[in-house]
C-alpha cells in the first residue's frame, strides 16, 4: 500500500540541516551481520554486529559545513541515485593525515546523526559501500580537510534509518546460559561455546530504556544453548514461538518492553 506524505512536524522542517558533529564509520570488512530493513525498506531492524575485536569509529566534522545532498536519475526502468555526504574537518594535524592514510580506499558504512531526532541516517551497504575521498585547503580561506564520502557505484536503494546499538568496545561476554544485561556496560552479549545444551535465561536487565535493543551472539559448541519463549521476571517472546539456537556467530536482536512488574524481550530479527 502506498502511503501519503504529510507536512513534517516542527516550526521549520525545511530549515538548514542540523547534523551531529561526529559521523560514525563502520568498515564493511568488520561487519559480521547487517541489520535488515522493514517492510517499507527504510527503517533498519536489528543491530550492526561486528566481528571479534572490531569496533565502530568516529570522524569529527564542522557540522555547519556539512552537505548531505544527493541526486538521482529517473530513466525509465532505471532509477538510481549516487550516495554522497560531504564533511569538513578543521586544521591540518598529523592525526588527520594518519586517519586518511588508514581509511582511504576502505569500504565502509557511515551513520549520520541529526540533532533534531534520534537514530542515524545510513549510507552504504554491502553491495554499494562508501569510500572517503579527502582534499585539503590551506590558504586565506581557511585550513581544513574536505572529505567526500561517496558510494562505490549507484544504487536504487534510499538511505536507511538506524536506531540500533553502537559498538565502541567488545561485546559483553556471558560465562554461561544465564545472562545479565546492563545497558550502561553494553547491550550486545557474546554467549559462550556450550557442550551441554541448556536454555538461556535472563537473570537481570539493568539500565535499559523502553524500546532498547539487546542482541545475543551465538557461541556455538557441540551442543549450543537455546532461547525459548517464556521466562519469569523477564518474558521472552519469539516470532512464531520458534526457539533460537546459539550457533556460532548466529545473532538474535530483542526489543526491551517495560510493562512495569514484568519486562519483555520481544524478537525483532535473527540472522
Amino acid at each position: 500500500m502506498r502511503p501519503n506524505l504529510n507536512k513534517p512536524e516542527g516550526k521549520s522542517p525545511g530549515g538548514p540541516s542540523n547534523f551531529k558533529k561526529e559521523i560514525i564509520l563502520i568498515a564493511t570488512e568488520d561487519i559480521l551481520k547487517y541489520p535488515d530493513r522493514d517492510e517499507n525498506n527504510i527503517r533498519m531492524i536489528g543491530d550492526y554486529v561486528l566481528k571479534a575485536n572490531a569496533k565502530m569509529h568516529t570522524f569529527y566534522h564542522t557540522a555547519a559545513k556539512a552537505d548531505g545532498s544527493w541526486e538521482s536519475t529517473g530513466e525509465p526502468d532505471a532509477f538510481s541515485r549516487e550516495p554522497k555526504f560531504v564533511a569538513q574537518h578543521p586544521g591540518d594535524e598529523i592525526e588527520a593525515l594518519e586517519f586518511f592514510e588508514k581509511w582511504t580506499g576502505v569500504d565502509c558504512v557511515i551513520l549520520i546523526g541529526n540533532c533534531g531526532r534520534p537514530g542515524y541516517k545510513v549510507e552504504g551497504t554491502s553491495c554499494v559501500p562508501m569510500q572517503l575521498v579527502p582534499s585539503f585547503t590551506g590558504n586565506n580561506d581557511g585550513t581544513f580537510f574536505t572529505v567526500t564520502f561517496q558510494g562505490d557505484g549507484k544504487t536504487s536503494q534510499f538511505p536507511g534509518y538506524y536506531e540500533g546499538n553502537l559498538t565502541f568496545a567488545d561485546p559483553v561476554k556471558a560465562s554461561s546460559n544465564t545472562v545479565t544485561v546492563d545497558g550502561e556496560v553494553g547491550k550486545i552479549v557474546q554467549l559462550p561455546s556450550a557442550d551441554t545444551t541448556a536454555e538461556i535465561s535472563f537473570t537481570a536487565l539493568n539500565n535499559l530504556k523502553h524500546n532498547d535493543r539487546v542482541t545475543l551472539i551465538g557461541g556455538g559448541g557441540d551442543d549450543p544453548y537455546t532461547l525459548a519463549n517464556g521466562g519469569t521476571g523477564t518474558v521472552v517472546t519469539l516470532k512464531n514461538g520458534t526457539s533460537w539456537t546459539s550457533l556460532e556467530n548466529a545473532t538474535i536482536t530483542l526489543r526491551y518492553f517495560d510493562a512495569g512488574a514484568t519486562n519483555y524481550l520481544i524478537e525483532e530479527n535473527r540472522k
